[in-house]
């Protein structure tokens, strides 16, 4: 049973950093739009709900009451390689946006809680505070969906996710059920002047093992963005707590003693006993933190594209190699693989060692001599490039030094269900 939990290794010997998911085939239909805009300018509309109480009081057990109905438990249910049906747990927290007339809340996750395409049940914990290994649960409080290929209005339906980020949002519709909407508790983000501050008491809720739901766990803040290496996503800049995490709590919440909502927990430690990490609310880097994502997620499932197709984040394309060490003792990348249909298909192949990277639109240019310099030099284009932009990787290939030109032409939308933008 997978368990939906990112591992940190010491040592990883493959950085997955522009893998696209296998079984990603091409759609082409006319619900695709031939560019993506830039999607945080879009985000703004969809601003999600932030603690607006003139008193804040420091109160672990009052904030622990406020917001552990918000965290809910995720099952999914998907067919393996094998054709075998398996499931695997993880967790979640809803939000709600500033319009109190709809039916809707957003359930925040980790992408990879959620990936496993097929069908999906989100447990609610009901008006008494049970949840669904409750024998009186009240079962009114269980959504239940499917995450394919197409937009689908199930009472839970994707949003949209980010594989790179480690993020994804459900939409959460009460229309037609036996619950209504006052009978739903959302979580809020931070007052706008509230900085984490290392030593900050926090607290997680989460659902261990799958069998263990609203299970809340003490810990501090051990550390502000801590860039880390994740097992198949790459380089992520994370928040580090000593708040004890385990298997099935992915996607659930970290809240401060406010009662506020500022990580979204995703990984853990294999090397280093009680180091836990959990992406933040908001980072140093404009798409960080959680809420850039999911914002960006929202505005462009509705605005963009008029739920014809899920949400994105305008900057996540991806490449589309895998990449290694060329040796114990030499850190320069070698390609390992490229992905058919991705940016890099035709013109990077498989054993060119990657030796610089240059862009004449940012007027950029690195030498890369170690994967963590590949790594930096990916992240600081993906910040900056969208789709139409183009960058070069100098190569060597056999005996020969090579320039090669990257046309950003393809961004998977996530990637399991067959979705991709193309320019």
């Amino acid at each position: 049973m997978k368990k939906s939990f990112y591992k940190i290794t010491a040592l990883i010997f493959a950085l997955l950093l522009c893998f696209s998911f296998c079984g990603c085939d091409a759609f082409i239909g006319e619900s695709f739009v031939p560019s993506l805009p830039d999607s945080s300018a879009n985000a703004g509309a969809y601003d999600l709900k932030v603690n607006d109480s003139a008193v804040r009081l420091a109160d672990r057990l009052e904030a622990v009451a406020k917001v552990e109905r918000s965290v809910v438990a995720i099952e999914m249910e998907y067919e393996t390689s094998s054709g075998e049906t398996s499931n695997s747990f993880g967790s979640g927290v809803i939000v709600d946006n500033l319009d109190p007339n709809d039916n809707i809340f957003y359930v925040l996750t980790c992408y990879h809680v959620i990936d496993s395409k097929g069908g999906i049940t989100v447990y609610v914990p009901d008006t008494n505070s049970r949840n669904y290994t409750d024998a009186d649960y009240n079962e009114d409080f269980t959504f239940k969906g499917t995450i394919t290929n197409a937009i689908r209005n199930d009472e839970i339906a994707l949003i949209g996710g980010d594989r790179l980020y480690d993020v994804a949002v459900l939409k959460l519709d009460v229309t037609g059920t036996g619950v209504n909407k006052n009978d739903i508790v959302s979580s809020v983000l931070p007052v706008e002047s509230y900085q984490m501050r290392r030593g900050e008491s926090v607290f997680a809720v989460g659902n261990p093992s799958g069998e263990l739901p609203m299970t809340v766990s003490d810990g501090i803040i051990s550390y502000l963005d801590r860039e880390v290496e994740i097992n198949e996503i790459g380089m992520m800049n994370l928040t580090q707590i000593d708040v004890q995490i385990n298997h099935g709590s992915s996607g659930g919440g970290l809240f401060n003693y406010y009662g506020e909502l500022v990580g979204i927990t995703n990984a853990g430690s294999e090397v280093y006993d009680g180091t836990n990490y959990a992406i933040p609310y908001k980072t140093s880097r404009s798409q960080g933190g959680f809420v850039s994502v999911a914002t960006q997620l929202i505005s462009t499932y509705y605005d963009t594209f008029n739920q014809k197709n899920f949400g994105y984040v305008s900057g996540s394309w991806e490449i589309g190699i895998t990449v290694k060490a060329f040796s114990q003792t030499n850190q320069t990348p070698i390609v390992v693989s490229v992905n058919p249909g991705s940016n890099a298909d035709g013109v990077v192949s498989p054993n060119d060692v990657i030796k610089g990277v240059s862009c004449s639109k940012l007027s950029y240019q690195k030498d890369i001599t170690s994967m963590d310099a590949f790594a930096n030099a990916v992240s600081y284009l993906r910040s900056n490039l969208r789709l139409g932009d183009s960058f070069s990787l100098e190569v060597q290939r056999g005996a020969s030094v090579v320039s090669v030109t990257i046309d950003l032409t393809e961004q998977l939308i996530f990637c399991d269900t067959g979705y991709r933008y193309t320019k």
